[in-house]
């Protein structure tokens, strides 16, 4: 079934200032069990779901994914994740097989990072579509 996910991968892989940065270093969020990628990378989960209705039914659906942005050094976060808002960012289109209404960009702030140098950035965005509608 195609998913809000499946819509965002599809984009930030179609648009070359993000595969410039990172090639196809994007993923599912997974455990951390395992090695981490190598760097830079984006990860990416979603946050909850939110059915908007009207009186004849479902109109769309309100979705919340958060990404991780991971780099060596600031200035390199700085560039991902300026390129991952240019392609997301009041974006709406059909990509991964979902019609995509609207993406905003909710808010942006960094973690720490347990390794010096490596720069962790989260955005946390809203993305409106078709999905289960």
């Amino acid at each position: 079934m195609a998913s809000a996910e499946h819509a965002l991968y599809a984009r930030l892989q179609a648009v070359t200032g993000v595969t410039d940065l990172v090639s196809t270093r994007v993923f599912p969020l997974r455990d951390d069990t395992g090695d981490p990628p190598a760097r830079p990378y984006v990860m990416y989960e979603r946050l909850g779901t939110t059915p908007k209705r009207t009186l004849t039914g479902k109109a769309y659906s309100e979705i919340n994914l958060r990404l991780y942005m991971t780099t060596d050094g600031y200035d390199a976060g700085l560039a991902l994740s300026s390129a991952v808002e240019a392609a997301l960012d009041d974006w709406s289109g059909s990509s991964g097989g979902v019609t995509v209404l609207a993406v905003m960009l909710v808010t942006e702030f960094d973690l720490p990072s347990d390794t010096p140098g490596v720069i962790r950035r989260v955005a946390d965005y809203e993305i409106w579509t078709d999905e289960g509608a």
